[in-house]
This record gives structure tokens, sequence and C-alpha cells, in this order.
């Protein structure tokens, strides 16, 4: 039996398992790991572990990130309709223009948001 054969084996038997990030990869685990104030290597078996278990509050979390983007979605469309509804109402512009001045204004996708800030 080889040298690297004996020593997978003894690897296997321990428990160790190893691989290689990419360094900007490593990176951003060494700074996660130092926000959180362990190490690199805790935080890694810790994301593998969770993984493993398919943690459901990962589960969770998706599922109300994924509600809360519908009820925004749904907001800003009341939004729109209101806005436009009142610029009508007072008079202030005809139909036309409200329901253009609100898509300009009002119907901006979420990240051309952050980007007019």
């Amino acid at each position: 039996m080889s040298l690297t054969t004996q020593r997978n084996l003894r690897k296997s038997r321990l428990g160790v398992i190893g691989f290689r990030l990419s360094s900007e990869e490593t990176r951003e685990l060494g700074v996660r790991a130092s926000a959180l104030g362990i190490s690199a290597h805790l935080l890694a078996r810790s994301y593998v572990t969770s993984a493993l278990r398919g943690d459901d509050a990962n589960k969770e979390n998706a599922e109300q990130l994924e509600e809360l983007r519908r009820e925004l979605a749904a907001t800003r469309e009341d939004l729109a309709l209101a806005t436009e509804a009142l610029l009508q109402r007072r008079g202030a512009t005809e139909p036309e223009k409200a329901a253009k001045w609100v898509k300009e204004n009002l119907n901006l996708p979420i990240d051309e948001l952050d980007e007019s800030l």
C-alpha cells in the first residue's frame, strides 16, 4: 500500500475532509469568520454541516424573503395606482400624463432604484 493511500485511509477514519477555495472565496470566508470572531476553518465546517443537515432555518429565511418581495411588489403597485388616481383627481394633470409620470417615477425595478439614489 502506498504512502498516499495510507494517509487517505487514516484521514477518512478520522473524518478529515479537505478542499480548496479560490483566493476570493478564501478571503470572503476569512472576512465573515473574523466578523463572527471565529476561525475560517470553524466557519467552513459550520457551513458544510449546516448544508448536510438541510437546516430548515435557511429554507424558512428564503421563504420569508420571497414573501416580503411579493408584498413589496404589491405595495409598489398599490402606491403607483393611488398616486396616479390622486394626480388625476386633483386635476393636476390629464390621465395620460399621470400614467406616464407614475411609470417613469414609481415603477422602476428595485435594482434601478438603488442606482438612482
